[in-house]
């Protein structure tokens, strides 16, 4: 019965490790305005666990800046994605992550879909998220000693 009752917490206690998780982001009005145009109802990565983890691991949130415009005829989505310190203005843009996304559907809401597509993307497969985060704690150290 111990037993049980044991694992049953550790499970428990894994879970609500899990769910309290979250990736936090700071975005400018375009990223938060497309956002709300595709009634966005938070992130879809694949390695949303992986990411999460190493942001808290490491005091961190996103920094999302975007844009979606509609262009010669066809729409575009783009974002790029750094990295900030969860407790100050200590940021970095050095191996930030962008993505790109074309449709030839021209119309402010496709551009809209594509800036978010784009930003799920561009978290989800950050080749160098690694490096963005050893390049914040250099960033905060250069801080610390002025």
């Amino acid at each position: 019965m111990t037993k049980k009752l044991l694992t049953l917490l550790l499970v428990l206690a894994s879970a609500t490790a899990w769910a309290e998780c979250s990736i936090t982001a700071e975005r400018t009005s375009t990223v938060v305005d497309a956002q709300k145009s595709t009634n966005w109802d938070g992130w879809n990565i694949k390695n949303y666990d992986a990411v999460c983890a190493k942001l808290a691991k490491a005091n961190a949130r996103l920094v999302i800046v975007g844009e979606a415009v509609v262009l010669s005829n066809r729409s575009i989505g783009w974002v790029m994605v750094g990295l900030k310190d969860r407790t100050s203005d200590i940021s970095t843009f050095h191996f930030a992550s962008s993505r790109t996304t074309v449709n030839d559907h021209a119309s402010q809401d496709t551009a809209n879909s594509l800036l978010v597509e784009s930003m799920h993307m561009a978290v989800d497969n950050w080749p160098r998220l690694d490096e963005a985060i050893a390049a914040l704690d250099k960033a905060r150290a250069t801080a610390r000693k002025k």
